[in-house]
């Protein structure tokens, strides 16, 4: 069979009028390997230049990649969050104990403490961080902040709803704990203050004051025995 040339075997563009009119490079299809794809556009003739170009850019239009999932400061992928972990193995108590004494301590040094390879810890905080179970903040020390005295506040409240008085006294900066209870007081503050005149300040001048609270009942430590917080605030 004979095969046809460049482009005289083929009609000319008045025979196709109304058709589409195929552009093809017989010669540069020969020169591809065989299994190459060949692209054939069609063009409409009747179509207007603009058009013709415009189908040819949107033809040639690549999509941008996708953005990379955001990662935690750890270098772990976000992943929706899952349930806490109930139970914890011996490794799980280890890690978590280690990053109680420093929240800095690397993979590396995780694994050398608690005697297993570098990935088995990265698993671990992976699992741990994207359940909840255990994430790393930042404690100020009361001491080296200069606050020496501390002291409970029993609150009642009074022609007010109890969470808004609640919100406005957990805005007051010296205000660390702020929880509604059931008993002989509706709230339940823990206040501390670097002396025992700031003390009298903020219970006479700044917590009085708050709109709802009817009295206060404080609760002055004189010797602090324990204060180790070895549990993240809760949201």
């Amino acid at each position: 069979m004979r095969r046809p040339s460049a482009m005289g075997d083929f009609p000319s563009g008045r025979q196709l009028d109304g058709v589409a009119q195929c552009a093809l490079s017989l010669a540069s299809v020969e020169s591809r390997p065989v299994g190459a794809m060949v692209r054939l556009q069609v063009l409409n003739p009747r179509a207007s230049a603009t058009d013709r170009m415009k189908r040819m850019q949107k033809a040639t239009t690549t999509r941008q990649p996708a953005a990379p999932a955001p990662r935690s400061p750890r270098g772990v992928a976000k992943a929706q969050s899952a349930p806490p972990l109930t139970d914890l193995d011996p490794i799980d108590e280890k890690i978590i104990a280690a990053m109680r004494r420093d929240g800095r301590v690397s993979n590396r040094e995780l694994a050398q403490l608690i005697n297993v390879n570098e990935g088995t810890v990265r698993a671990r905080l992976r699992r741990l961080e994207e359940t909840n179970t255990m994430r790393v903040v930042a404690i100020r020390d009361l001491s080296a902040m200069g606050f020496e005295h501390l002291c409970a506040v029993g609150v009642q409240v009074k022609g007010r709803r109890v969470a808004e008085v609640a919100a406005d006294l957990a805005a007051v900066p010296q205000v660390l704990t702020v929880n509604v209870t059931l008993g002989g007081h509706d709230l339940e503050i823990q206040l501390v203050a670097h002396d025992i005149d700031e003390m009298g300040h903020l219970l006479t001048e700044v917590l009085s004051r708050v709109p709802g609270v009817a009295r206060l009942t404080p609760s002055l430590a004189l010797k602090v025995l324990k204060y180790e917080s070895q549990w993240a605030p809760l949201s």
